[in-house]
């Protein structure tokens, strides 16, 4: 009984930790581009059990003392975001169902992470792959890294700021999808 009393009260204080963010793809000022045709955009989410989780603000046990999540999972919130990029840049299909391409999206990581500085790392393998044959018509890896210079013990008492971390993780997404979408091979594959 008393297990089962402890584990309760761990899994109300646990929640109580969970901070939801909102990873939005940010859009930036973008050249005119000669349209993908995607039509759909497909991510699946390689990082295991953690569906929901983007990121934790460490205390100073190192221990998580928040975890950062998105609703309803990662694999959905980065669908949502290539899309919104591939919309500004007009490289979507008018018609997804006679597109010619897919974007296949695989999530290796996505993650901040807050000690004492914040910092987000994004990793992921885009293929572009053709509707009439099944074969990938174009393969990339995309990895990138944000550090922000903000100390912790200064400004937030060694409390941590979920808010921030969601703020460099979300950054670190759009440069990323920037970068997998901007990569000239992509374009060269698609023509």
């Amino acid at each position: 009984m008393k297990a089962r009393a402890f584990g309760l009260l761990f899994a109300v204080a646990l929640a109580g930790c969970q901070r939801p963010v909102d990873l939005k793809y940010q859009p930036q000022a973008q050249p005119a581009r000669d349209p993908l045709g995607v039509g759909r955009v497909i991510v699946t989410d390689e990082r295991g059990p953690t569906a929901d989780t983007v990121g934790a603000v460490m205390a100073t046990d190192g221990r998580p003392q928040y975890l950062l999540t998105v609703a309803p999972d990662t694999a959905s919130v980065v669908q949502r975001a290539f899309h919104d990029a591939l919309a500004a840049r007009g490289a979507l299909a008018a018609d997804p169902a006679r597109a010619r391409y897919d974007l296949a999206v695989r999530v290796i990581e996505l993650h901040g992470l807050q000690y004492v500085t914040r910092q987000a790392e994004v990793d992921f393998v885009v293929q572009l792959v053709d509707r009439r044959t099944g074969r990938e018509a174009y393969t990339g890896r995309i990895y990138a890294e944000r550090r922000a210079d903000d100390f912790l013990t200064l400004r937030y008492q060694l409390l941590g700021s979920p808010t921030a971390l969601g703020a460099v993780t979300g950054e670190t997404l759009t440069d990323s999808i920037d970068r997998a979408l901007d990569r000239a091979g992509l374009a060269l594959a698609a023509r």
